[in-house]
């Protein structure tokens, strides 16, 4: 039977900080009146024979029977240990892959998580640790390996355990997480330096741009009056845009030169990380499931104003608040993009 261990146990047992010369911690709690925008601890964990389960990246440690996890969400450890059915018995019977030393980056599907919680590990890879290889999915979003080519100017080695597989470690680096809903000032921050050297960006910021999910294979929160809402939009020289598909240098590179920005909520926003001070953003939102996490991004890098649009849902039952599809109020809009500068 193994038992979950905290984080402060696992430091504790396993834990070594690390001082990143070139990466003070920030906390800007008090002077942005939030409680989420400032920098967790900088520390690395070192685990020693060790079994490693692809997908959630959940640690199994046999010699003391314990198991950690350091996810993008906090406090859901028991329900992952309770679903992992994990034996040694079953492991060793199924052939697990046996490695030497290695860097636990993880990695998420989700362009907002990726961006936000699992990329700034790599200042923490590149300062101590690069000559390891990678622990990721052997399968990944293309954003994922662009981010990887630009950030460390070379093709990584990377071991890739597949979904709900097992892997052992003789070493395992696992660094500290930037987890929901922490925005790290010093993490956006590295995010914004691996694309500085960006040679198109514009040094004009009055751009004015509407982000779309109505696009091919997304369900989640699309605008059901958006043929409407886009003849206003353009009405108010808005250029209409998908984020689908398009790589990660043309999209910092738009959130960089944008001076106007209406998007429904959705990852997208997550290049908020990428845009320069003064942006005003309108976001719409499910008036039943409001939310704070790109307003403050949007804190964080000093956009000049943040509105959010409060929507009506449609009658989904079948799905979860936050992924209905949206009414917008494209009169009261139109009123809030009138108000802007």
């Amino acid at each position: 039977m193994y038992t979950s261990i905290s984080e402060l146990d696992a430091v504790g047992k396993y834990g070594n900080y690390l001082p990143l010369t070139n990466y003070p911690r920030v906390d800007y709690r008090s002077l942005l009146s939030s409680t989420t925008i400032f920098d967790p601890p900088f520390y690395t964990l070192k685990f020693e024979n060790v079994y490693v389960r692809g997908g959630d990246f959940l640690i199994f440690c046999p010699e003391k029977r314990e198991v950690f996890y350091k996810g993008i969400v906090f406090n859901d450890i028991e329900a992952r240990l309770d679903s992992s059915g994990f034996s040694l018995e079953d492991a060793e019977l199924h052939g697990v892959y046996k490695h030497g030393s290695a860097f636990l980056l993880g990695d998420n599907s989700n362009y907002y998580h990726w961006l936000i919680n699992y990329a700034a590990r790599l200042m923490i890879y590149s300062a101590d640790f690069n000559d390891k290889p990678l622990v990721m999915s052997p399968i990944r979003p293309r954003f994922i390996d662009e981010f990887l080519g630009r950030a460390l100017g070379r093709e990584p080695s990377i071991l890739g355990v597949k979904n709900g597989e097992f892997a052992f470690f003789e070493e395992l680096i696992v660094p500290n997480f930037f987890q929901n809903p922490i925005h790290s000032p010093t993490a956006v921050s590295y995010i914004r330096k691996v694309f500085e050297s960006m040679p198109t960006r514009l040094d004009r910021r009055s751009g004015r741009c509407y982000v779309t999910r109505n696009e091919p294979g997304n369900s989640r929160r699309r605008v059901v009056n958006e043929t409407n809402l886009i003849e206003m939009l353009r009405s108010k020289g808005f250029d209409i845009i998908s984020l689908a598909g398009k790589s990660l240098d043309l999209q910092s590179k738009l959130f960089a030169e944008l001076g106007v920005l209406v998007s429904p909520h959705g990852a997208a926003l997550a290049n908020l990380a990428f845009a320069s001070p003064g942006l005003e953003v309108i976001e719409l939102q499910s008036k039943d499931c409001f939310t704070r996490v790109y307003w403050e991004l949007g804190k964080l890098v000093q956009t000049k104003r943040y509105d959010v649009l409060p929507c009506d849902p449609l009658e989904q039952v079948e799905r979860h608040k936050n992924h209905r599809d949206l009414i917008v109020d494209i009169d009261l809009l139109e009123s809030k993009i009138d108000a802007l500068s």
